[in-house]
């Protein structure tokens, strides 16, 4: 019976097979992946990015010796893993990552020795 796409994250790990060291790996290695792809949805990526998505995980798990997972395990995870990435994606850089060195020359001071001690 394959998981259901509402099942929770407890639910998934032990239809999955994976141990709780191996978990962890597998959430990271599939948003890695989902950042790849990000801009759509599990339900809205086409069958051939599916498939490329499907052996890009499968691959990763086996260099570090974790099973590969099921089809529906995979589904389960991506449609979050995407979610996820595309937040991340659309989400504005931090104040100190858009900075130019114009204004990195207009917010510095001049040396100061009791100051910069």
């Amino acid at each position: 019976m394959p998981l259901p796409t509402g099942a929770s994250a407890r639910e998934a790990q032990e239809k999955s097979g994976l141990d709780e060291l191996q978990w962890p790996r597998f959430y990271t290695i599939t948003l890695e992946v989902a950042k790849q792809f990000a801009g759509r949805s599990w339900a809205k990526t086409p069958g051939g990015d599916r498939e490329t998505i499907r052996k890009r995980v499968n691959e990763r798990l086996q260099e570090e010796k974790i099973p590969a997972v099921a089809d529906d395990i995979l589904r389960w995870r991506m449609q979050y893993a995407l979610r996820d990435a595309n937040k991340s994606a659309s989400r504005p850089k931090p104040q100190a990552e858009r900075a130019t060195s114009a204004d990195a020359s207009r917010t510095s001071r001049p040396y100061d020795p009791v100051r910069d001690q």
